[in-house]
């Protein structure tokens, strides 16, 4: 057997990793793109070298027997910042140790390594090295439909369904919310005005040019005021039914702006039959002003968990899980992920499947 090698994928191992992906990311056909390959791996904002891939191999007797992707991120932290990343798509063939081997090659090479959406194989491993774990990402729901989140996504809970409703019929002008085509490069869009939110991947306008307006075979649209803050979300359709979900990825509207920024919202959600807007978030700061405007925590609206994924339907039954690995490595340590502006936009899960 040949000496296993790591190394970064290059355009001749595509053909190769493509015919992998379909086997193992049956639902994600984009992945198989070689656009969207390109926009995820080598053209991203923070990269130094945009001529290369940030998506790491291992061959065993020429042939890929494990893969980690990862998405290099400058963020802030108590107003500093510190560049890491956020690692995507790591799988290893069940006969090899080469996965393994591959995430111990990111712990040497990075000092920071934020984690997303991890299966229970994953988390136990990553728990091996202290790495803190929040094993459900809260998730915050605004009930466009009482009716149709009933018959639709199986919610159960009435009262809080209608109370939602009911919070949400109370807005209708928009203000001076506007959609942008594309954000200034060098814009930035700060969270210090949120209490207690310590650390949030950098939202610089050529971070959210790229994550939301650059990316192949999506639609998702963004939303802005003058005075400040920025939304982006998207319409999904369930399939089968004849019925969609809002999916917020992006939140920064506080007060009366954001008032305004959801009257928008729930208008053009309401012309493509939405029946919820959902959010995935950490920030304990952000889900109250949500709670505020009237989503309600998704526990209350449901028994049983509602889905995540709508094409195709798919339940996640231990929630989306979320790490953090800061220097000093191999320390234990605690994180506070409440002080965490994590969202779905930080992650590859929210986008589109089939």
């Amino acid at each position: 057997m040949k000496h296993a090698e790591i190394k970064k994928c290059t355009d001749k191992d595509l053909v190769s990793l493509f015919k992998m992906f379909k086997d193992i990311y049956k639902a994600n056909p984009n992945l198989q793109n070689k656009a969207y390959f390109d926009w995820q791996y080598k053209y991203t904002p923070f990269s130094k070298n945009q001529s290369e891939y940030t998506f790491y191999i291992q061959k065993e007797n020429n042939k890929i027997v494990a893969f980690l992707g990862y998405l290099p991120i400058e963020y802030r932290y108590d107003q500093k910042i510190f560049n890491g990343c956020w690692l995507y798509n790591w799988y290893s063939t069940s006969q090899s140790m080469a996965g393994l081997k591959l995430l111990i090659h990111m712990l040497e090479k990075f000092d920071n390594l934020f984690l997303y959406g991890m299966t229970p194989t994953a988390t136990a491993i990553y728990s091996r090295f202290q790495i803190p774990i929040l094993n459900e990402m809260p998730r915050f729901l605004a009930i466009l439909d009482e009716h149709g989140c009933i018959k639709n996504i199986k919610c159960q809970n009435r009262k809080d369904l209608t109370k939602s409703s009911v919070a949400l019929s109370r807005y209708k002008d928009s203000g001076n919310i506007k959609q942008v085509e594309r954000f200034d490069p060098e814009e930035e869009f700060l969270f210090e005005e949120w209490e207690d939110l310590k650390g949030y991947c950098r939202r610089t306008g050529a971070f959210l040019n790229w994550r939301f307006l650059d990316i192949p075979n999506h639609n998702y649209k963004c939303i802005y005021h003058l005075q400040g803050g920025y939304a982006v979300y998207r319409i999904e359709p369930i399939m089968y039914q004849n019925a969609s979900v809002t999916r917020l990825i992006e939140w920064n509207f506080k007060g009366k702006n954001a008032e305004h920024a959801l009257a928008y919202i729930i208008k053009d959600s309401k012309k493509k039959s939405s029946i919820l807007i959902d959010f995935f978030s950490t920030s304990d700061a952000v889900g109250k002003e949500l709670k505020r405007l009237g989503f309600i925590h998704e526990q209350e609206a449901r028994k049983k968990r509602i889905p995540y994924l709508f094409r195709p339907l798919f339940l996640i039954e231990k929630g989306i899980s979320v790490g953090i690995y800061q220097a000093p490595q191999n320390t234990k340590r605690h994180v506070n992920f409440n002080h965490w502006y994590i969202t779905s936009g930080d992650g590859d899960m929210d986008r589109i499947k089939l």
